[in-house]
């Protein structure tokens, strides 16, 4: 039977015997895209991308491109995730400003990007600025255009974290207070529009929570009133 587990634990065995295997080249960017003759079971919400007329979902296994009713399953290489009792909410997907797709983790500080062109894969592991002693996954993210960025959430440390648009450092957010159980998050134009800053709408186990950073995008803190669009829908179970 299929363990969401077994991807981290390979992840970690591979990491732990580093220091006694010979160093590899770097991998180079492989399209690993392959027509989907099985059905896929969806592991959360639809992304659309309407200009370009694409529809992207994770499954169990990578991410579906959806274009004109065919469906292209893409693998993603080592990709540890986990189920939402563990990790307190499953992955999450944003597309970014060339219409790549980007895939958390949500039990490691690791992203892939999907090429929106060749659907060829790269792996990126993040440089952390704090929490070096904890296990960081994240259950949200989205990209600001305006900040050239990308902003994700952690569920289990209730955590945000901004990430630069070449995805190689993760640095966090000061918060006024946790966002516990914050599985999603996506811009809040409205908020932006009253304050002139970046406003975000996170979406926790219970409510709806609207979120202003601060212009040098250090700290953000929450504003009382709840933002007026969903960020995602619920978390979709997977069959086991």
């Amino acid at each position: 039977m299929y363990s969401a587990w077994t991807p981290a634990l390979s992840v970690m065995l591979i990491t732990s015997l580093a220091g006694c295997a010979p160093a590899e080249p770097p991998r180079q960017p492989q399209p690993v895209a392959m027509q989907a003759s099985v059905p896929i079971e969806p592991l959360r919400r639809r992304l659309e991308d309407s200009a370009r007329g694409r529809v992207w979902s994770l499954a169990q296994s990578g991410v579906v491109l959806e274009v004109n009713g065919t469906e292209t399953l893409v693998s993603l290489p080592d990709w540890p995730w986990a189920y939402p009792e563990y990790a307190g909410c499953l992955p999450d997907l944003a597309l970014g400003p060339r219409g790549d797709v980007i895939v958390t983790s949500n039990v490691a500080p690791i992203l892939w990007r999907v090429d929106a062109q060749s659907l060829a894969v790269t792996q990126h592991r993040l440089a952390l600025n704090d929490d070096h002693d904890k296990e960081i996954g994240f259950t949200g993210l989205v990209y600001a255009a305006q900040q050239d960025a990308y902003f994700a959430v952690s569920a289990a440390h209730g955590s945000l974290w901004r990430i630069d648009a070449q995805l190689r450092k993760a640095r966090k957010v000061m918060l006024s207070e946790p966002l516990r159980g914050a599985c999603a998050v996506r811009l809040e134009p409205s908020a932006q529009r009253l304050t002139r800053l970046l406003g975000l709408c996170v979406r926790t186990a219970n409510d709806l929570r609207t979120l202003v950073v601060s212009p040098d995008q250090r700290s953000a803190y929450l504003r009382p009133e709840p933002c007026l669009g969903a960020p995602a829908s619920a978390d979709v179970a997977l069959a086991r």
